[in-house]
């Protein structure tokens, strides 16, 4: 669940308190439960971004990678927001960093369950774009020592060779 908006008689009815608790322990059983797997009812994560099936696959395997490697978290290089957006829909078990260089998509992706956008440098290369995140990751204490993390980077387009990339590194 990313929101749950309180409304007309529920949001100024005589139990308030009463209201958002049953609200709270709803959303904490279905957080709990997940997806029906197996049967009727399963249901996959519906995003209209990104277009490219491509960049589905690779939130998918950044998803995969950091559940089976126990990652400490998956960074997003994203500088629309499309990423973290489909990143939150598959529900990680890691907590999700939005690395952007604009405020106006970090303030649109903090609704986003397990987002938590960091403004930042984003280099023009792999290489360089993996250094500034590294530093800027250590340098804010966001990631401990010897953690092991998923790096993403998901675009439509498929021309450039530094985009489009899952990458899985050890902090040292």
């Amino acid at each position: 669940v990313d929101a749950i908006m309180l409304a007309g008689e529920t949001a100024v009815g005589l139990y308030p308190v009463k209201t958002v608790e049953t609200l709270d322990a709803v959303i904490r059983e279905a957080e709990r439960i997940g997806p029906v797997q197996g049967g009727v009812g399963v249901m996959s994560p519906i995003v209209e971004v990104p277009r490219a099936p491509h960049a589905q696959a690779l939130c998918e395997a950044a998803v995969t990678l950091a559940d089976h490697s126990g990652a400490f978290a998956i960074v997003a290089i994203t500088r629309l927001g499309n990423a973290a957006r489909v990143l939150s829909a598959l529900r990680p078990r890691t907590p999700i960093f939005a690395a952007t260089e604009t405020d106006t998509i970090a303030r649109h992706l903090t609704i986003y369950r397990g987002v938590v956008p960091l403004i930042t440098g984003i280099g023009k290369g792999v290489d360089t774009t993996g250094t500034l995140l590294r530093e800027e990751l250590r340098s804010r204490g966001l990631v401990p020592r010897g953690s092991v993390v998923v790096f993403i980077s998901a675009n439509a387009r498929l021309e450039r060779a530094d985009q489009n990339f899952v990458n899985v590194q050890r902090f040292d």
